[in-house]
């Protein structure tokens, strides 16, 4: 059994599907992390969740998008803020055509009985936004793991700081990172706006390696891509520009 971890499909089920033929996953054997934003985006919200039904040992990390169609079906579809239908919510509107009695069941019942906030697997965490890292996992506020960018902005400056104390011929001074965890895995905040947060990083559409945390949300809700990594060997797969598969539709 392999695990791979991907990050913010965005209703791209094209996209999806792409980056598991290119791996050869195997639906019945191996485990996939999904760091949430299934939702908004694109056109495939449905099926986009049908796909990610069909693989066994699926896990789902819930992301603020996520919450925002879980606040809507809840709600008997009374909850339709305007951020969330001005970030992409009308395709996943579109998919359920506007009713919450037309979600399934399987659906459901992933998002609130399966799903979880966070995921830890030896020694490695999985997380849609982040968290503050001076308290436990256990103690964070659904409202920062499923929002924070700090964690990520935070990686990238330390990345820089260890560099340059690297290059100096420093190696015996501690470098940073977050404690606790070996691996963060992080979704929600695109590699593509690192250039905003540290002049290191140029516009990417490739996952982000900073300190222990390792960004996937390479751009697959905008016109970036979907990328699939085996969580072991580091190995990673992408689907075509999104917006190649999708030639008719914008962005979210």
């Amino acid at each position: 059994m392999r695990t791979f971890v991907t990050a913010d499909p965005h209703g791209a089920n094209k996209a999806l599907v792409q980056v598991l033929e290119r791996a050869e996953f195997d639906y019945e054997k191996d485990r996939l992390i999904c760091l949430g934003d299934v939702c908004d985006g694109w056109s495939e919200v449905r099926e986009t969740f049908e796909t990610l039904l069909k693989i066994k040992k699926l896990v789902y990390v819930i992301g603020n998008h996520d919450k925002w169609f879980m606040d809507w079906i809840e709600s008997s579809g009374s909850k339709v803020p305007h951020i969330w239908t001005s970030q992409g919510g009308i395709k996943t509107l579109e998919s359920f055509n506007y009713h919450p009695g037309n979600v399934s069941d399987d659906i459901i019942e992933l998002l609130f009985a399966k799903a979880v906030y966070y995921y830890v697997k030896k020694n490695k965490l999985f997380v849609h936004g982040g968290y503050n890292w001076h308290i436990s996992i256990e103690e964070e506020v659904v409202a920062n793991v499923t929002w924070d960018r700090h964690m990520f902005q935070t990686a990238l400056q330390w990345q820089r700081f260890n560099e340059t104390l690297l290059t100096r011929g420093s190696p015996d001074v501690a470098l940073h990172k977050f404690p606790k965890y070996n691996e963060i895995y992080v979704g929600h905040t695109t590699t593509g706006a690192a250039r905003y947060f540290n002049n290191k990083y140029e516009n990417t559409d490739k996952p982000i390696f900073a300190t222990n945390l390792i960004a996937m949300d390479t751009g697959c809700g905008y016109e970036g891509k979907l990328t699939l990594m085996n969580v072991d060997t580091k190995e990673y797969f992408q689907s075509d520009l999104v917006k190649t598969l999708y030639p008719n539709e914008g962005h979210r």
